[in-house]
């Protein structure tokens, strides 16, 4: 079978078909139906397109799913106290306490001794000094001795579990969880999502749009509208945004426009595959050459010749804008990064410790404050010293008593 043939969009917008209210069709069922073009590429074989036109066997599956960008690495002061529940920081501050009043009521009632002791003066800001490793003097009671081996056991413990996990997070950032199902993206409240305006009147948008699910219907509420699949996407390495749209879509577009030379990318695609569906090719009912394309797209996907086509048209379609952004010096896609280099030694930059900066200073702003009100009270108390010396100075004693 040889022929050539042209491509045409097709009409009501380029969409595969829509069934208006006055009951007439447009897209690329109209078209076939009407009998302006032979063959139509259709994404959904639905149940109300079968009676205008026939379809052949899928050329491949497809489905809706989402994409979101590269996690971004979360730095935050909080994290210093987020390494441990806050139940186990209350039972820190209980063991402490208990330990202090416990180390009191041994010292006081049942040790019986006069023996002068620095440890049990001090108790709770030496105890305070071993849970951070601290030098602190030795105990001369027994007693004391005891319980403070207990707590240099439990205090060895917590001191590993929090430094520990405090290495990890130091040396591997922590990165926010992205939602990777719908559910997920429906209950984030952080992520927004949106489809490219093409896809408007879609199949993808008419399902979400006529879905029973309240997944789907919360989805279909958030969707923003945006003017180009290019720029659905590129939202999302710029904000928390996921770009919803047809697998195929996504699997072209990436690579095509966001790569690096390496045919690498940042973005996440969805686990949850929603609205299943089959691109086939839509002609008129009774056509004589629909088994003949049937036979040679049967072939054709036995000898996976689909995919590899898919891969070739992405693949070129990459080079051809690498190779436009050379020519015109103009950079849309990923960075460029050699895969032998990707792995330099991690050098810790300003961000990433801005919160110490910050306490130093909060404590010099207090510190001045203080100041700023020892200096105000002791000027204010030379005035009013200054006032009585100069009262006394120009009054007698008995008239200045009298004027009192």
């Amino acid at each position: 079978m040889n022929f050539t043939f042209d491509v045409e969009p097709s009409s009501g917008g380029g969409s595969s078909g829509s069934l208006l209210k006055n009951g007439s069709w447009v897209g690329a069922v109209k078209d076939v139906e009407s009998g302006f073009a032979d063959f139509s590429l259709i994404s959904a074989t639905t149940f109300s397109r079968f009676p205008l036109v026939s379809f052949s066997k899928p050329m491949f599956y497809s489905w809706v799913n989402f994409a979101v960008g590269p996690p971004t690495e979360k730095y935050s002061w909080n994290i210093v106290h987020s390494l441990l529940s806050n139940s186990v920081w209350l039972w820190i501050l209980i063991a402490l306490i208990l330990s202090v009043l416990t180390l009191k009521l041994v010292r006081t009632n049942l040790c019986g001794t006069n023996i002068p002791d620095k440890f049990d003066n001090q108790s709770f800001s030496f105890l305070v000094m071993i849970l951070l490793e601290k030098c602190f003097p030795v105990p001369k009671t027994n007693i004391t001795r005891v319980i403070l081996s207990t707590w240099l056991l439990a205090a060895l413990v917590l001191n590993c579990a929090y430094r520990t996990k405090l290495l990890s997070k130091m040396v591997f950032p922590n990165f926010p969880a992205q939602p990777r199902t719908m559910v997920e993206l429906s209950d984030s409240p952080d992520y927004q999502w949106g489809m490219e305006i093409g896809a408007v009147k879609s199949a993808a948008y008419l399902q979400l749009s006529q879905s029973t699910n309240s997944v789907y219907q919360k989805i279909f509420k958030g969707i923003q509208i945006l003017p180009s699949s290019y720029a659905c996407f590129k939202r999302c390495l710029k904000e928390n945004f996921a770009c919803i749209d047809w697998e195929p879509g996504a699997h072209y577009m990436i690579p095509r426009n966001f790569s690096d030379k390496y045919g690498r990318h940042g973005f996440v695609l969805s686990k949850d595959l929603a609205f299943f569906n089959q691109l086939s090719l839509a002609m008129r009912r009774g056509n004589l050459i629909r088994q003949h394309i049937e036979k040679v797209i049967e072939s054709l996907r036995e000898m996976g010749l689909v995919s590899q086509w898919r891969v070739m048209d992405v693949e070129q379609v990459r080079r051809e804008r690498i190779q436009w952004e050379g020519d015109a010096n103009v950079k849309r896609g990923g960075e460029d990064k050699d895969p032998d280099v990707t792995q330099k030694r991690n050098i810790s930059k300003l961000y990433h410790l801005l919160g110490s900066f910050y306490v130093v200073i909060f404590g010099l702003s207090i510190a001045l404050v203080y100041f700023s009100i020892e200096l105000l009270i002791f000027y204010s108390d030379r005035s009013v010293g200054v006032f009585m010396l100069n009262a006394c100075k120009e009054f007698p004693a008995g008239k200045l008593i009298m004027l009192l």
